[in-house]
């Protein structure tokens, strides 16, 4: 009874530290936000997050949304995709109650102008609204200016070197022809704003459209609708670079064919000078939406399309009014908003393998950081597939950390298990061999694991002399004879 002791205590004690690591209480997951379906928004790349504000809300007729959207920006992080709706002070005019306006970013700080003022019940109010300024890194309005433009709703602003160009837009009643700049220094000469007398090419009236920074100095603007009395919703496919330098507009990409289609509502954004453009709408002689990427190449001043329409895992469906923007480091274009459908997720197009990402179990993104991308890039194009449900963001998922703590308890426990088993069988062949005696020792000249040749259960027994001490060394010797302890190959 005595010999028998030591091996109960120890498998005894093996079976509740075994127990204890399996079952040991995971902390709880951290909940993110859900986002609220919108459109015609601003989502704006900062320092270590994505800013997502404004717009109007796909349930127009609930008040309680257009509160929500009215006192908070919703932030996704880079590193991980968590979202976060973060609360605003509103200023005496609030742009997060505006959508169709106009925004951009110069280094930490958000412009914005113009847009209608939404409000419950489908109504649309359009205003004379200042030039206001939001510090990215505090999610603070910061100042507000007065400007001498007419109030415009879905019209652009992009930034070129200090001044802010306005191009286009709905006036209350027509499209309009014009481009404004306004500087973005309120102690600048005609800080309220120029209407500017551009040379070259005649732009026609135009709302609707798309524009981005191309190159250092100009504006690339593509497609939109205007004032067409017999069409009125018909769509163009112009393609315009305006150049800031010397004033002039002029008519690029002659070949239709190799240009997106006729569209407005489009979202473009610039990438190292180059304009990138997905989705929009045509609604005549009807309504055709779109959901490829297409891109502006500086080089060749020519379009290519990236991205087909379809439905390949990740791809955002049909759509019109989304909103896009370049995450920090130039690597993915994100997207969300929709105007045809209340879809507030968000998609992920990699720049360098050119495929829509799918986001990774318990995430609202791809699930690795989005400033540098997968650790391994995949090898082969993801075939599309019809029947690929839209991603949307997921809600009290469990974190990375805490999956990779869970497996480690899985494997902790079958090891135990292992080496209980092990205990056992070696025991029981002991007692068969009448050729081993009973009171046994490690060899001396043992020198350990290293000189031992790989696990072999049948040749266990012949690693040791024909001593072996108790229980208690055949564990240390299994562990041994291993190579590495039972934790390190856990977590290898």
């Amino acid at each position: 009874m005595r010999r028998r002791a030591p091996f109960k205590l120890l498998t005894t004690a093996l079976s509740i530290a075994c127990t204890s690591a399996a079952v040991v209480r995971l902390p709880d997951a951290p909940r993110v936000a859900q986002p609220i379906p919108r459109f015609s928004a601003q989502l704006i790349p900062g320092s270590n997050k994505l800013v997502f504000l404004g717009g109007a809300p796909y349930v127009t007729s609930v008040n309680a949304t257009y509160e929500s959207l009215a006192t908070t920006v919703t932030t996704l992080t880079y590193r991980d995709q968590i979202l976060a709706n973060v609360s605003v002070a509103a200023p005496k005019f609030n742009p997060l109650q505006s959508y169709g306006m106009g925004c951009d970013v110069n280094q930490v700080h958000l412009y914005c102008w113009g847009g209608y003022h939404a409000a419950p019940a489908e109504t649309m109010v359009m205003l004379d609204t200042p030039l206001s300024m939001m510090n990215l890194k505090t999610l603070q309005w910061t100042g507000m200016r007065n400007v001498s433009l007419p109030a415009l709703a879905y019209h652009t602003l992009t930034i070129v070197g200090d001044a802010a160009y306005v191009i286009g837009g709905m006036t209350v009643s027509l499209a309009s022809p014009s481009l404004w700049e306004i500087p973005l220094s309120s102690g600048a000469p005609n800080a309220t704003g120029t209407r500017l007398s551009v040379g070259g090419e005649v732009m026609n009236p135009v709302f609707g459209h798309c524009a981005a920074l191309f190159g250092n100095d100009s504006i690339l603007i593509f497609g939109g609708q205007g004032n067409n009395p017999e069409q009125p919703k018909q769509a163009n496919a112009n393609t315009f670079i305006f150049n800031t330098t010397t004033m002039k507009l002029a008519s690029a990409a002659p070949f239709p064919a190799l240009a997106p289609s006729m569209r407005t509502s489009s979202s473009c954004v610039s990438v190292n000078g180059d304009v990138w453009l997905f989705g929009g709408v045509n609604f005549v002689p009807d309504i055709q939406g779109y959901n490829d990427m297409w891109v502006f190449w500086r080089q060749n001043l020519s379009w290519t399309q990236v991205s087909g329409p379809g439905s390949a895992p990740g791809q955002p469906s049909i759509r019109w009014g989304a909103s896009m923007a370049v995450a920090d480091g130039n690597r993915f274009l994100v997207v969300s908003g929709d105007e045809m459908e209340a879809d507030g997720g968000f998609f992920y197009f990699d720049l360098l393998t050119r495929q829509w990402m799918p986001p990774a179990d318990g995430k609202s993104g791809p699930g690795f950081d989005l400033r540098s991308g997968p650790v391994t890039l995949p090898i082969s194009v993801t075939t599309p597939s019809p029947t690929a449900p839209s991603p949307k963001a997921s809600v009290g998922q469990p974190s990375d950390a805490i999956k990779w703590a869970a497996d480690i308890s899985v494997v902790v426990l079958c090891l135990c298990i292992g080496a209980i088993g092990a205990i056992v069988w070696a025991r029981k062949r002991r007692k068969k061999d009448t050729t081993l005696s009973r009171k046994c020792k490690l060899d001396d000249d043992f020198e350990g694991a290293d000189d031992l040749p790989p696990p072999s259960y049948d040749d266990f027994v012949a690693n040791y002399r024909c001593d072996s001490q108790n229980d208690v060394d055949l564990i240390h010797a299994l562990i041994r004879s291993w190579g590495v302890a039972p934790s390190d190959r856990a977590l290898g």
